[in-house]
C-alpha cells in the first residue's frame, strides 16, 4: 500500500487517508523550522508520496524524483480524492483498513468488554465493534459518521471505475 506525506497547505486530506487505512505523515505534526525541507526529506527516506499544493516544492519534489500530487483546490473532498487516487492509479479499498485518524497509528480489533470503562455508556450499549490505536490508545468504532464516510468511499470508487473502463475500451 502506498504512504503518504502531506503538507500543510492540504492538512484535511490527512484525516481522509488514514481513516482509508493509508499510512500518512501530516508535516505540521512533525518538529522542525524548516517543514518543506522536513516533508521533501521524509518523502525520500520513506518512499512516501508528497501531497501539497505549494509550487516551489512541488519544483523541488520533482527535482528530486520524489512522486507529488497537487490536488485541485476544491472543498469536495471526493473530488479530491477521486483526483489522488487517479494519480497513483488505485481504487481505494471497498472495506479499508482504518488507522488512527489523529497519530497515523494502527488499529485493531479489541473484546466489546475492554471499551466498556472508554466509551460513553450509550455508545457501549449500541456498537459492538470496537478498534484501539495502538499508539496512543484512543478506542475507534464505526458510529453514525461512518455512513458518510462509506458514501465518500462509494462515490470514489464509482469515479474511478468508471474512468477505469473508458481507459480500457479506449485502448
Amino acid at each position: 500500500m502506498k504512504k503518504f506525506i502531506v503538507d500543510e497547505m492540504c492538512g484535511r486530506i490527512v484525516t481522509w487517508l488514514r481513516l482509508l487505512g493509508y499510512d500518512t505523515k501530516y508535516v505540521g505534526d512533525l518538529q522542525s523550522d524548516d517543514r518543506d525541507r522536513t516533508a521533501l526529506a521524509v518523502a525520500i527516506l520513506e518512499n512516501r508520496i508528497l501531497i501539497t499544493r505549494d509550487k516551489d516544492l512541488i519544483r523541488k519534489a520533482e527535482e528530486a524524483g520524489v512522486i507529488v500530487i497537487s490536488p485541485p483546490e476544491t472543498k469536495n473532498i471526493a473530488e479530491i480524492l477521486t483526483h489522488i487516487f487517479r494519480e497513483i492509479k488505485e481504487i481505494p479499498p471497498e472495506k479499508p483498513q482504518s488507522r488512527c485518524p489523529l497519530c497515523n497509528g494502527e488499529l485493531t480489533r479489541i473484546p466489546k468488554e475492554h471499551a466498556k470503562e472508554k466509551v460513553p455508556p450509550l455508545t457501549y450499549k449500541t456498537y459492538d465493534v470496537f478498534y484501539i490505536c495502538k499508539q496512543c490508545g484512543k478506542i475507534y468504532w464505526h458510529g453514525s459518521h461512518w455512513r458518510h464516510i462509506k458514501k465518500i468511499l462509494e462515490t470514489i470508487r464509482k469515479n474511478l471505475t468508471s474512468e477505469n473502463q473508458r481507459w480500457q475500451a479506449s485502448s
